[in-house]
């Protein structure tokens, strides 16, 4: 049996749920053949993905829960704690492999900065930047990575947490990485937030420096770079009941079953 969360952020809950999941991804190449005989590829960027997530250990709290989301009353941005992000990336795919994406998934921190892309996978930064948000739950450990692949500039790394209203309510760090190194950063979540639900990393390097495969992890140490998985935003669609039993006179047994849906 597998435990998962998922809710808006700071506000996750708990489901139960068997493993495997079944995860499809939107992504098609499609494939054209010209004149010539020779083929062309096109791929398009980005990959929504979708869940089919069976129930039939989840209680009837659990599932009254995920009825709720589904109908939108706990708000609008809900955020599935994926599982198999949490030992490999959950920054996401833009954030961990700059310049594969439309987005670029790290922003500067004010006008004076800049990020942008030197190369595919690598990131320029000058002055200081931050990833994307990432959800965090209450008492776990995250250990953030990044690699300076400068040949001088050193870089410093550190993690912000910031309350539901999006105000930075703690900084951890820096740990510095010199020309050619790995910085490493690993922070715990107290189990009392004051409200943190969102975690970013931050980059600062001493001059323009060239950074590659951040990472962030449910970990206690660094583990081998994987690419960014993300903790996704998802819409709870299809929440069913399937009768596998349903007698008079005796209790009525069913499986549930949901999909989940990226977006954004």
């Amino acid at each position: 049996m597998t435990t998962v969360w998922i809710g808006p952020a700071g506000a996750m809950r708990e489901v139960r749920s068997p493993a495997p999941m079944q995860v499809s991804y939107g992504r098609h190449h499609h494939v054209s053949r010209l004149l010539s005989g020779t083929h062309t590829i096109q791929i398009p960027p980005g990959a929504p993905r979708r869940w089919s997530w069976e129930m039939s250990w989840a209680t009837r709290e659990e599932l009254a829960y995920l009825t709720e989301l589904e109908a939108g009353l706990h708000g609008g941005e809900y955020y599935w704690y994926d599982p198999m992000a949490l030992e490999s990336n959950m920054l996401s795919a833009a954030a961990s492999m700059p310049g594969t994406e439309p987005q670029l998934g790290w922003s500067p921190i004010d006008g004076a900065s800049s990020a942008v892309v030197a190369a595919p996978g690598v990131l320029e930064v000058d002055g200081t930047a931050w990833s994307s948000l990432v959800p965090l739950l209450p008492g776990r450990t995250y250990t953030a990575a990044v690699e300076n692949v400068d040949a001088s500039a050193s870089v410093d790394l550190m993690l912000a947490r910031l309350d539901a209203a999006g105000d930075v309510i703690q900084v951890d760090g820096p740990a510095s990485a010199s020309a050619g190194q790995r910085a490493v950063l690993t922070v715990t979540v107290p189990e009392s937030t004051n409200g943190a639900s969102q975690q970013l990393m931050l980059l600062s390097p001493t001059a323009p420096c060239l950074v590659s495969r951040p990472q962030l992890t449910e970990t206690d140490s660094a583990v081998d770079w994987l690419p960014g998985m993300g903790i996704p935003r998802v819409v709870v669609s299809g929440v069913s009941e399937i009768y596998q039993m349903a007698v008079a006179g005796l209790p009525t047994r069913s499986d549930w079953s949901a999909q989940l849906i990226e977006v954004g």
